[in-house]
């Protein structure tokens, strides 16, 4: 493909790759996420031990299977049909298309590879904030406890690093809400 073109979205729970892993073919397709998700990996050899475990009917599995690589077989000719079709100016899934791509290009979001949840920096940045609230979380009750009576020339050094870790604090509502996956 193009690289920009959707061909179809999937939802929690479902999966691919069924034709290889089933028919013993070479993979069909390329799967690129367009968001951030997980994906879990099952290999061939795997799942023919969790199925003979289990007394699975494995001719009731292949037709399933069979049926599910037919139904994306037509699926596949279908979209690779309208994609030739989008092609040609003047037909409604041209313009279709066309306008969809320049949304896309307007609203497009790439995270930085530091802003994924599995980064070395979201690592060091949410254990950092982590200790920050266990700090805040004896601290202040330790002030309130024992300090709340020393002189405010005292508390007042204390009062800037609270204030630093506040800023930090909003700072990280900042990414969750803008930049991390």
């Amino acid at each position: 493909g193009d690289g920009k073109t959707v061909f179809a979205t999937l939802t929690k729970g479902a999966f691919f790759g069924e034709t290889a892993l089933f028919f013993k073919q070479k993979r069909s397709a390329t799967i690129k996420a367009v968001e951030f998700c997980e994906v879990f990996q099952l290999s061939k050899s795997d799942l023919d031990n969790e199925l003979r475990q289990r007394e699975f009917d494995l001719s009731r599995m292949l037709d399933i299977f069979t049926k599910i690589a037919n139904s994306n077989s037509r699926r596949n000719a279908a979209v690779a049909s309208n994609l030739k079709a989008s092609e040609q100016e003047g037909t409604k899934l041209h313009k279709i298309i066309d306008a969809r791509d320049a949304n896309l290009a307007l609203t497009g979001k790439k995270i930085n590879k530091n802003f994924l949840p599995n980064s070395v920096f979201r690592a060091v940045w949410d254990t950092m904030l982590m200790l920050f609230t266990m700090w805040f979380a004896v601290i202040i009750l330790y002030r309130i406890a024992y300090t709340l009576d020393d002189a405010l020339d005292d508390t007042m050094e204390w009062l800037y690093l609270d204030f630093a870790i506040d800023f930090l604090f909003i700072v990280d509502i900042y990414l969750n809400f803008t930049k991390f996956a």
